[in-house]
């Protein structure tokens, strides 16, 4: 039997949440609500040296595009999506530019409601659905209805 043990790696007062390693496993991307405002902060893994802040203006949910080169979030509001193009290697990190890319459809959902390709070209959103006012039929023993 192995002597497993959990041990806090980020520990603050306030929530940290929607942690995602980098592709290589070398960096966590996370929102932590420390400021009062959620904000996108990365950290290396595993060690926990260093903490640089990405988001400027609020951002919660960080993604990273499969190369580590982009670090994609929601505002707090989840109604945009920013791309920050960050540099991460050895022990340094720089976010070198913010931008916003798109508002985003209504998202809903427990989880991440959004997921990016490998590329960082295409998303995918969970979106509410409408209802609508077709009703749902249900046809049972069609088979007889192939006879006539």
């Amino acid at each position: 039997m192995s002597d497993l043990r959990s041990i806090p790696f980020i520990a603050a007062e306030r929530n940290q949440t929607f942690a995602q390693f980098s592709q290589n496993g070398s960096w966590l991307a996370y929102d932590s609500h420390e400021a009062g405002t959620p904000e996108v902060y990365v950290t290396q893994f595993p060690s926990g040296r260093g903490k640089w802040q990405v988001s400027r203006q609020g951002g919660i949910m960080p993604t990273w595009r499969r190369d580590g080169r982009e670090i994609f979030y929601l505002s707090p509001d989840h109604h945009t999506l920013f791309a920050a193009d960050v540099i991460a290697g050895g022990e340094d990190f720089r976010v070198t530019k913010v931008q916003s890319l798109f508002t985003t459809p209504a998202v809903t959902g427990v989880g991440y409601p959004y997921d990016v390709s490998a590329d960082g070209n295409r998303f995918l959103f969970v979106t509410g659905f409408e209802e609508t006012s077709s009703p749902l039929t249900l046809v049972v023993n069609w088979t007889a209805l192939l006879e006539r």
